[in-house]
């Protein structure tokens, strides 16, 4: 055969037994062949799809509850008899068969029945699911230590629509770090509960939970403790998403005794417009309260120093706020009322430790904690136990609940929902480039 044309001799046989096969299928096995040929087709040129779902069942053994004292390095963490349950046989639904997770019990230990998952459970990940420690592996480790099914759904917040899609039919719905409010705003309507480290909430958000108190909280918090201390006038410089938050509260921090004599609102994105430290200068305050992040807290903040010397501040939850200690000369003598502990202050330190050896323990060379991953590892963490402890209350929180923080004081009932329950009075100080308490943490009278 000539060299040249082998290749065609060989593309009219390849044509020829294809046609010999399809002509022994039916009609309908065609059908799905070819169906089958462009899924696979799909796939390769575009991927997945978003909003891949995983189901994370529990492992053999639970994670140590917050607030227990930690295992030796490289022991895996195991929970006391009774604690963190998991999900009550009532609450469960469809059997899936057993799935190798993060943490689970060594071979040679009795195998886990399969489990099933908990009707309406939904954990939301953001970020690059690729991520060794995004929300998606950090979820999958704690919910599983926890003993706690969980249906891990990965969701775009630019994509409000398919967020909303996620959550349909859920009786929890819980987040890692804030949850953006059209999730929030769709899961409770439909009677969800969420659970998340929110910072906007309304005072009285019913069936929303944040293991933060948050710019509303805070602000009466703020009023409480301090309103009678603050030098007039007061200017509150806020992003405009709290806007809901600050306009729902402001009347009663009045009432409180702190009167907001002028809010500047800036926009979500961006600078913060230069001609804004010229009017905060116009008002010629005597304190500023800041709900926004540290980089413009900073910024306003040394503008001020030039345009309007001797003006207060004090920070609200909001943001980064406490969570980055990067603050400027200018910020000398600011005031928090905070019930955040992490990062700096000693708060609960075996509640730290049993979360970060726990996930350490199951990551042996990775790399060391800090920042924005330990934050994550810390809140996941967390938040793996209080849902599992809301689901085996069949979602009822109780009364007396009271649970050991690594990231604020001591979680409990506040306003019907879940929150930190004692705050402190923190003030920023140049000498150490740190905040400390200057009132001890105590729960509101």
């Amino acid at each position: 055969m000539d060299v040249a044309t082998a290749p065609a001799a060989g593309t009219r046989r390849l044509l020829q037994g294809i046609g010999r096969l399809a002509d022994d299928t039916t009609p309908g096995q065609r059908w799905t062949a070819a169906l089958a040929v462009g899924l696979a087709v799909l796939l390769l040129a575009f991927g997945l799809p978003h909003g891949v779902r995983t189901i994370v069942e529990p492992a053999t053994r639970a994670a140590t509850p917050v607030g227990a004292a930690a295992p030796p390095a490289g022991v895996p963490a195991e929970a006391p008899a009774g604690v963190a349950a998991g999900i009550p046989a009532a609450s469960r639904r469809g059997p899936v068969a057993p799935a190798a997770a993060s943490g689970a019990a060594p071979a040679g230990d009795a195998a886990a029945p399969a489990t099933p998952v908990p009707a309406g459970v939904v954990v939301l990940a953001f970020g690059d699911p690729d991520d060794e420690t995004g929300d998606r592996a950090v979820a999958t480790h704690f919910f599983a230590l926890q003993g706690a099914d969980a249906e891990i759904v990965e969701v775009d917040d630019a994509d409000p629509a398919a967020a909303c899609a996620a959550v349909a039919g859920a009786a929890l719905v819980v987040a890692g770090g804030p949850m953006p409010g059209p999730v929030r705003d769709c899961a409770t309507r439909a009677g969800a509960r969420t659970l998340a480290f929110d910072d906007d909430l309304a005072p009285a958000a019913g069936p929303a939970s944040s293991t933060r108190r948050g710019v509303a909280r805070s602000l009466l918090d703020t009023a409480d403790v301090l309103g009678d201390e603050l030098s007039a006038p007061v200017v509150l410089v806020a992003d405009e998403r709290y806007q809901p938050a600050v306009e729902g509260t402001r009347a009663e921090a009045a009432e409180r005794g702190l009167a907001l004599d002028e809010i500047v609102y800036l926009p979500d994105d961006g600078d913060p417009s230069p001609t804004t430290s010229l009017d905060l200068a116009r008002a010629r305050p005597g304190t500023v309260l800041f709900a926004t992040s540290t980089d413009r807290q900073a910024e306003l903040a040394t503008r001020l120093s030039l345009l309007s010397p001797g003006t207060a501040h004090v920070v609200l939850d909001a943001a980064d706020s406490l969570l980055d200690g990067s603050y400027p000369p200018t910020m000398d003598g600011a005031l928090a009322v905070t019930t955040l502990q992490h990062p700096w202050h000693e708060g609960d330190a075996a509640a730290r430790q049993a979360c970060t050896s726990s996930w350490s323990s199951a990551h042996e060379g990775a790399e060391p904690l800090d920042g924005e991953a330990l934050l994550r590892v810390l809140l996941w963490c967390q938040h793996a136990e209080l849902a599992a402890r809301l689901v085996a209350a069949d979602l009822e929180i109780p009364a007396d609940l009271l649970v050991p923080s690594p990231i604020t004081s001591p979680i409990g009932v506040v306003d019907g929902a879940l929150g930190p329950t004692a705050r402190a009075v923190a003030t920023w100080s140049l000498e150490c480039g740190c905040w400390s308490a200057t009132r001890p943490f105590e729960a509101p009278s």
